[in-house]
């Protein structure tokens, strides 16, 4: 990036309407390499313009979608493309979400190579709170409080895009696709696949069960879920025709919603702020796919409550202007698209973390060094965790059979 100096950010900066023909960037100040996140090679870039705006923003965020050190970061560049149109969706006035200011956007969707450049969020500084790693709500006063916060703006914006607040274009950008249900394409699990992993979580759970709320060790999980499991895997099809079947519960979302993919500041009467960051994947989605990225990962008790975060998501959906949704029905939809993710993603879990735990490690609970020290044990733990917890709650096994049942 470097090779090409200040002349190209001048000449993109421009493309985009941050510089004006008579303003340049004069010096690149600094580009540092940046580690984190699961997709695409990222640096923190600082620069210094000729301008008279002083308002302009020096310290900037780059993300590249491609990683070409790295195959598995390298297979997501497909995500950047939603992250490129929200970028520029952002620009229209009275956007009803804040996320980091675009400087420049690119993407070539037959390579799925591209840049986003936006404003660095200053973590730590002038009033923006540090940034928190994902599903560490232990380390937080109130965690309800940003969960709520957050579930507020995903329900605005997704209300502003279902009351056609935003340009026509967007349905062009983000077209409706129920197979992003899918995080990944992969093929079902067979039968024996599936008794495999089942084998494999009730010894995990005789082996780590100090890792999980006391509940999940109870003896009548196991039974449910080799009941239950089958038949999510076989109702498919049937989960996404429920999920898609009324437009007034798809609307724009982002996918991903967890604490660590917002900032958060206070006002000047001291209630709490935030802003929405990392937008891959981003689209038309049911609107319970949000709720869960939002809150997949926050600790387990938080679920406990989660008629009053939906109800905050469905209020203020309705009060940008979308339909007035039903609880019960984002509920059941929600506890749908669990089932499927869980059965699909989470039944890994238990394997992963019995591979990544030192030999013969035995953790306390989930505070514990080993599992705190790695981001992706730990929030897999959590999502995990949730998945068995509201797989309890709901017993989904029951809630398969009745859903079956009615789909024919």
């Amino acid at each position: 990036m470097t090779r090409y100096g200040a002349d190209f950010f001048t000449r993109a900066f421009r493309q985009t309407g941050i510089l004006t023909i008579a303003e340049r960037v004069s010096c690149i100040d600094a580009l540092m390499p940046f580690e984190g996140g699961s997709t695409g090679r990222k640096a923190v870039l600082w620069v210094s313009y000729e301008s008279k705006n002083a308002s302009l923003a020096k310290k900037l965020f780059v993300k590249f979608s491609r990683d070409f050190d790295d195959s598995a970061r390298d297979l997501t560049r497909v995500q950047m493309a939603s992250e490129i149109y929200m970028a520029q969706l952002s620009a229209v006035s009275d956007f009803p979400v804040l996320i980091p200011r675009c400087f420049f956007a690119d993407y070539h969707a037959e390579t799925g190579s591209g840049i986003l450049i936006t404003e660095q969020v200053l973590f730590g500084e002038s009033g923006i709170e540090p940034l928190m790693p994902k599903s560490v709500d232990h380390l937080y006063a109130n965690p309800a409080s940003y969960y709520r916060l957050v579930l507020d703006k995903l329900g605005t914006l997704a209300g502003a895009h279902s009351a056609g607040k935003f340009p026509a274009v967007v349905k062009e950008w983000f077209p409706y696709a129920p197979e992003k249900l899918l995080v990944n394409v992969r093929k079902p699990p067979s039968v024996a696949e599936l008794d495999a992993k089942l084998d494999h979580l009730e010894r995990f759970i005789g082996d780590f069960g100090a890792l999980l709320p006391k509940i999940l060790t109870a003896p009548e999980l196991i039974p449910s879920l080799r009941e239950g499991v089958p038949r999510v895997v076989a109702s498919e099809s049937l989960i996404f025709r429920e999920l898609s079947a009324d437009p007034s519960y798809i609307a724009l979302c982002h996918w991903n919603a967890q604490l660590d993919n917002a900032w958060f500041w206070r006002n000047a009467d001291n209630a709490l702020q935030c802003g929405l960051m990392d937008w891959g994947n981003a689209g038309q989605l049911n609107v319970a796919m949000a709720i869960w990225g939002c809150l997949c990962g926050a600790q387990a008790g938080l679920w406990d409550d989660i008629d009053d975060y939906v109800d905050v998501f469905v209020a203020a959906f309705h009060r940008a202007g979308g339909a007035s949704l039903s609880r019960a029905r984002v509920l059941a939809h929600l506890d749908l698209y669990i089932a499927h993710m869980g059965v699909r993603y989470m039944l890994d879990v238990p394997a992963y973390i019995s591979s990544r735990l030192p030999a013969g490690c035995q953790p306390a609970d989930y505070l514990d060094p080993h599992i705190q020290a790695d981001e992706r044990m730990r929030s897999q733990l959590a999502i995990f965790t949730n998945f068995l917890g509201r797989w309890l709650r709901r017993d989904y096994a029951s809630m398969m059979r009745e859903f079956t049942l009615t789909q024919y």
